[in-house]
């Protein structure tokens, strides 16, 4: 697969997809995440992702997990409550693991 057709499948997937770079700040976001969210990709750049969406409550343990799996580059699993471009807070359930860079993809919670 060449790189337009992996942005191809990642740009129309209905999953909300994230990336990070390997200083563990998200460098990229799929078009679904930026249109449930409402923000701009440099407004979810680095942590604005969990810094500008995620519930209060759920905020240091969300970080927490992210950070601690990443350091042990381990594949892991988190809930946790983000905006919507409403104001509303949903649910979403987070799966993320390791290759040659990490990739996180964020499910929509039934």
């Amino acid at each position: 697969m060449d790189l337009e057709q992996y942005r191809l499948i990642v740009e129309s997937s209905p999953n909300m997809i994230w990336r990070s770079n390997l200083s563990t700040e998200c460098d990229y976001f799929n078009r679904t995440w930026l249109e449930f969210t409402g923000h701009t990709m440099e407004e979810e750049y680095g942590f604005g992702w969990a810094s500008g969406g995620v519930h209060p409550d759920d905020f240091d343990r969300c970080v927490k997990i992210y950070l601690d799996n990443f350091k042990l580059q381990k594949p892991f699993e988190m809930d946790y409550r983000l905006k919507h471009t409403t104001v509303s807070i949903d649910g979403l359930m987070t799966a993320g693991g390791f290759l040659s860079i990490m990739r996180i993809m964020s499910l929509l919670a039934s």
